[in-house]
């Protein structure tokens, strides 16, 4: 997911960084981890007719990218918002932000996947397009799709889902004050996952919203705690812990059946746990990913589908590794066009229609 920059704006409190390169980073990282995911897949499920599919050898799975998102999504929330618990007023304000930040560049892309499940149904996975679903998709809510999926018309909006929910809940918590907001949502979380264990499939949105990995918001709230309190690690403890995480994905990635808490939510724990309290990697490019990392996780699967129509009817030879190269490359090209034409003049109009927003409007992590 997901959309975040402390460069200026009036949610950051006075004497924080106004900028937190690492964060960025995290978040270019995590949405690359997903498009490789989408490549990978790519070059097994026959898009491209007589692709010679890509051996992954290491056996990570990559879509724990979407784990460290929310992680880092909860990180942000609690920084930007720590000092304003029973703030008159803020509560709303937040929301309102939230929404401008995350709407207006969803609706679009799955506006363009209405389209194109009208246009070109043969070349989308999940073609099923009922009013009702429609709807959903558009309201963030989940509902059963042909085949059993819980996904809204743009697949991967799946995890903004997630994010809205959480929003609403963060929202509710700012309403009082720190310690009895931060304590009330954790408990309703914690309880949430345990009732889900018990919910029947047919309750579709509070199975969906009662999964575990509601817990790894929390679980960045806790990261921010230890930020905020001073907590910093060494650049050798730093690249340890990376290379830890490394190592988690690799082991959790062989081992089946384990709850998404877990294979997912520890792995990308100790990656934002290195990322955000070890030291600043001034790295700008990286940190310019980030800021398009929305656009990259929304435009990713359009882009992917062009690319699939152009090598088939070019013929290219069907290399995997080629076809991987290629897109990981085009895709985040493609997304830096969007962040610039599209989402930056997007945030500037809605900005300038409301005075209440900051200067340069504060993003957050969505998946």
């Amino acid at each position: 997911m997901h959309v975040f920059n402390l460069r200026q704006g009036r949610e950051r409190p006075a004497g924080r960084p106004s900028y937190l390169p690492n964060v960025q980073i995290l978040r270019f990282v995590a949405a690359l981890m997903v498009l490789f995911a989408h490549l990978i897949h790519e070059t097994r499920d026959h898009r491209v007719p007589l692709m010679l599919p890509i051996a992954d050898r290491i056996g990570i799975e990559w879509g724990t990218g979407v784990d460290v998102f929310f992680i880092v999504s909860g990180f942000v929330m609690y920084y930007l918002t720590s000092e304003q618990f029973g703030a008159r007023g803020y509560a709303k304000e937040f929301l309102k932000r939230r929404v401008v930040r995350v709407v207006p560049l969803y609706w679009l892309f799955t506006a363009l996947m209405l389209l194109a499940l009208w246009q070109v149904p043969a070349r989308i996975r999940h073609a099923d397009s009922p009013l009702s679903t429609v709807i959903a998709s558009f309201l963030f809510f989940p509902v059963t799709r042909a085949g059993g999926l819980v996904q809204p018309i743009l697949g991967l909006g799946w995890t903004l889902e997630y994010e809205m929910f959480f929003y609403g809940c963060f929202a509710l918590a700012l309403l009082i004050r720190r310690s009895t907001g931060l304590a009330a949502l954790a408990a309703g979380f914690l309880c949430l996952v345990v009732v889900g264990r018990f919910l029947p499939d047919s309750m579709t949105s509070l199975k969906f919203w009662s999964n575990s990995i509601i817990v790894e918001f929390l679980l960045g709230i806790g990261l921010a705690h230890l930020f905020l309190s001073g907590v910093r690690l060494s650049l050798r403890v730093q690249f340890a812990l990376l290379i830890a995480s490394f190592g988690l994905m690799v082991i959790t990635s062989h081992l089946p059946s384990l709850d998404r808490l877990i294979a997912g939510g520890i792995p990308a724990l100790v990656l934002v746990f290195a990322m955000a309290l070890g030291p600043e990697w001034n790295v700008r490019w990286l940190a310019l990913g980030g800021d398009s990392s929305f656009s990259l996780y929304l435009s990713h699967p359009f882009t992917l589908n062009v690319l699939a129509i152009v090598w088939t009817k070019t013929h290219v030879p069907p290399n995997g590794r080629a076809y991987v190269v290629v897109g990981m490359i085009l895709c985040v090209a493609v997304a830096l066009g969007v962040y610039r034409f599209v989402e930056t003049p997007m945030l500037r109009l809605l900005r300038r229609q409301s005075q209440s927003f900051p200067q340069r409007v504060l993003l957050d992590s969505s998946g």
